[in-house]
């Protein structure tokens, strides 16, 4: 499975379907980073080297408990900041 083929997970926290991933020149010399964002809430990941990796850190869910135990909600994200409003 290529980059492109690779697909994203609705946004963790609004449930929007409308996420990107996106480049951005980091240094100005050509060293690009890549980031998944979501365009309904503003969500997104940190930057990694490529957006196979973003996208693999935006669908990354992880497995939160109660302190009894019980599974909260198989599908909250780590790894996803919220932009300040």
């Amino acid at each position: 499975m290529t980059n492109d083929e690779l697909e994203m997970k609705p946004c963790p926290f609004c449930g929007g379907v409308d996420s990107d991933c996106f480049t951005e020149d980091g240094t100005g010399e050509g060293q690009y980073w890549y980031y998944v964002e979501c365009r309904r809430c503003d969500s997104r990941t940190g930057f990694h080297e490529t957006d196979g990796a973003a996208i693999t850190a935006w669908n990354t869910r992880a497995n939160l408990e109660k302190s009894d135990g019980a599974l909260i909600n198989e599908d909250t994200n780590a790894g996803i900041s919220i932009k300040g409003d």
